[in-house]
């Protein structure tokens, strides 16, 4: 007598239907989760400090000064002039003999860009596919203006980094009145 065996095939299929669902869930969850909007948890000490530092800037009244701002890796760095808090002068550090229309005539334009930006990430106006932004601001302890600012956009795709902006200031000097 020949017994023949035959696999219990609705059964185990049940059982890989079961698994690839539940590894389909998985990985769908996992994979919405690096997509929707990440919460700069730092945000409001961000704010804060900006604030504080900038109410330090303004206290001190300076209205004349030079410095250099130079933006990331672009290319553009130029010594900007002010007198009476207006805007003087720029010069372009990188092509001297072109004119330059300088792209922050004051420290407080810069203040004032971080300050947008935080608000729009608050309020979370981003770019197509945009997930969340990455700051940091490095203020100078005697003046309290942004020595460095960083702004990096995250994307959906694996959490890349994508789209910035990075803003130097060196070599600041107060000018005699």
């Amino acid at each position: 007598m020949v017994f023949i065996l035959k696999p219990n095939i609705p059964r185990r299929k049940g059982l890989y239907m079961c698994f690839f669902l539940g590894l389909f869930a998985v990985m769908f969850i996992t994979g919405c989760e690096s997509n929707i909007y990440q919460s700069n948890v730092n945000l409001p000490q961000l704010k804060a400090e900006w604030k504080s530092e900038y109410a330090a800037w303004k206290s001190l009244g300076i209205q004349n000064y030079e410095c250099i701002v130079q933006l990331g890796d672009t290319g553009i760095t130029e010594r900007i002039t002010v007198r009476d808090g207006i805007f003087l002068s720029a010069i372009d550090l990188v092509r001297p003999d072109e004119p330059c229309i300088p792209v922050f005539e004051t420290i407080d334009e810069i203040f004032d860009l971080i300050d947008e930006d935080f608000t729009t990430d608050e309020n979370q106006i981003f770019s197509h596919g945009q997930i969340g932004t990455y700051f940091s601001v490095i203020y100078d302890p005697v003046y309290h203006y942004p020595v460095k600012y960083d702004r990096i956009d995250k994307y959906k795709k694996g959490g890349v980094d994508g789209n910035g902006l990075t803003i130097e200031i060196f070599e600041f000097t107060m000018l005699e009145e």
